[in-house]
């Protein structure tokens, strides 16, 4: 076989340009380039034989297969990222569906939170109504509960062993206040149930004028004692205790009066009273006297 003609080098020209083209390819590549470099330099003063030539080819075989398994990494990385990308567009595209769906909620509540303010107007003016109607009810009830004890009076601090019938203790009551009262004047009397102290005395009057006149002089009683009633107590422990005269109240009514008493020693009032049940209020010495007719007006006061 005739053997091609070689230049100046003594490298046959075909396999210069080979060599220029292994160069490329080896400076694009980071694999093996030093033993690139000096096989090339072996090859500008040595004319290659066949062995040379190829392992030259091995090397650059394994560099084509090393950039092919970069390439295939780089494609499986690519891969990658392309379906993270696709997977977050799926994401975001959730997300601005949620965003619209509550934007369209807080439409439809701030439309609806008017309606709940006006409801609620409604129910709070419905509800005050019913308050005021209650408190007028249960003052109508009290005024005829009240009506019912309107002619008795209550007696407290005789005790249960004076040895008499609660008639006859009545009169003599009266009697010590400058009373007349025959016990025919008296309807009923008998002990209320009272769990401490000394049980009193309840007596209705058949005539509101007898009852009226009794508690009228009521003031009386300061002056005198159980002893002075009943001479029978005069060597007694209880024989200075002192007797009173009370309305019979309701027991709403009752309420009230403690609480006028409480304002009086408060001195938020100037003084308090009752008269055939009703609860009478004064602030001022000048001031005209104002009528309770709940607790929420003496509490007010």
């Amino acid at each position: 076989m005739k053997r091609n003609a070689v230049s100046g080098t003594g490298v046959a020209p075909d396999f210069k340009q080979a060599r220029g083209d292994i160069l490329s390819m080896a400076a694009s590549s980071p694999l093996n380039e030093e033993s690139f470099q000096e096989e090339i330099e072996e090859s500008d003063t040595v004319e290659p034989n066949l062995k040379d030539i190829h392992n030259l080819l091995k090397n650059i075989q394994s560099a084509i297969t090393a950039m092919q398994g970069n390439i295939a990494v780089l494609a499986k990385d690519n891969n990658k990222l392309s379906s993270d990308v696709a997977e977050l567009r799926k994401v975001i595209a959730k997300n601005n569906d949620e965003v619209e769906k509550l934007k369209k909620d807080l439409v439809s509540q701030t439309k609806y939170v008017p309606s709940l303010e006006l409801e609620l107007g409604r129910v709070k003016k419905a509800s005050k109504q019913q308050k005021n109607d209650i408190e007028d009810l249960q003052e109508n009830l009290d005024e005829l509960e009240q009506y019912t004890p309107k002619n008795s009076l209550e007696f407290h601090g005789i005790p249960e062993d004076v040895g008499i019938p609660t008639d006859e203790i009545v009169c003599k009551v009266a009697q010590a206040v400058g009373v007349e009262v025959e016990s025919e004047k008296i309807e009923i009397s008998h002990r209320l149930n009272r769990k401490k102290g000394i049980k009193p005395i309840i007596a209705k009057f058949a005539n509101h004028k007898d009852k009226a006149k009794c508690y009228k002089a009521r003031i009386r009683l300061k002056d005198v004692t159980l002893s002075t009633i009943f001479p029978t107590y005069l060597g007694t422990s209880l024989a200075d205790q002192r007797v009173f005269i009370n309305e019979n109240l309701t027991a709403y009514r009752s309420e009230m009066m403690k609480l006028a008493i409480e304002k009086r020693r408060e001195d938020k009032i100037l003084s308090t009273w009752l008269l055939d049940g009703k609860i009478f209020i004064k602030t001022s010495p000048s001031g005209r006297p104002r009528q309770m007719f709940s607790i929420d007006d003496v509490k007010q006061l």
